[in-house]
C-alpha cells in the first residue's frame, strides 16, 4: 500500500535501524508502517523479531505478509521505549493485521483522543503482551474485524473496551 513506511529486513533487526525501512525510520503521529513482503517483496522469513529500541510515535501499525512471515515487535526492557499511537488528527490510531499471526511485547501508550483500533481479520491472531497505557485523558480500544486480538499484560488505559466483532482473550488484568 501506498503512504507506508515498509519494513524490509528479512530477519532480526532494531526498530530504530534506519537501513530497515524505505524510508527513513517512521517516528511521528500519523506515520503508518507496514511489516510485510518487503518492498522488494523478499521478507520471507517463517518470523522476524523487531526490538523496540526507543520511544517511538505512529499513526497506524498493519501487518500483512503473503509470505507467512509472523512479525514480532519486542521490548528492549528500557523505560520509556515502546509505541504512542497518534493518528495526529484525533480519529484514532489504527493497528491492523490483515494476515497472519504475529505479536508486539513493547509497551503501547494510545495517545489519540479517538482511541485505539485493533482490526484483526478472520483466521489472523494478534497477541498483546506489552501493556497498553493512555495519555492525555482516558482513552479507549475497539476490536474490529473478525479475527483474535490477545491482551496478556495488565493495562491501564481507562476509556473502555468494545468488541464489535472478533474474539477477545485477556490473559492478564
Amino acid at each position: 500500500p501506498s503512504g507506508f513506511d515498509a519494513w524490509n529486513v528479512n530477519g532480526p533487526s532494531n526498530f530504530g535501524n534506519s537501513s530497515a525501512w524505505s524510508t527513513p525510520v517512521p517516528n511521528a503521529p500519523g506515520a503508518s508502517v507496514l511489516f510485510g513482503n518487503g518492498a522488494g517483496n523478499w521478507v520471507h522469513a517463517d518470523s522476524v523479531p523487531i526490538t523496540v529500541d526507543n520511544a517511538y510515535t505512529l499513526g497506524s501499525l498493519s501487518f500483512d505478509t503473503t509470505a507467512g512471515t509472523s512479525y514480532s515487535l519486542v521490548s528492549d526492557g528500557q523505560p520509556g521505549h515502546g509505541i504512542t499511537l497518534d493518528s495526529g488528527s484525533g480519529s484514532g490510531a489504527l493497528i491492523g493485521v490483515y494476515s497472519g499471526n504475529h505479536s508486539i511485547g513493547a509497551n503501547l501508550s494510545i495517545a489519540d483522543a479517538g482511541g485505539l483500533t485493533f482490526d484483526v481479520v478472520a483466521g489472523s491472531t494478534l497477541t498483546v503482551n506489552g501493556s497498553i497505557s493512555e495519555s492525555g485523558g482516558p482513552r479507549s480500544i475497539t476490536l474490529a474485524d473478525n479475527g483474535t486480538l490477545v491482551l496478556g499484560n495488565t493495562n491501564s488505559y481507562s476509556g473502555g473496551t468494545t468488541v464489535r466483532f472478533g474474539s477477545l482473550i485477556t490473559t492478564g488484568n
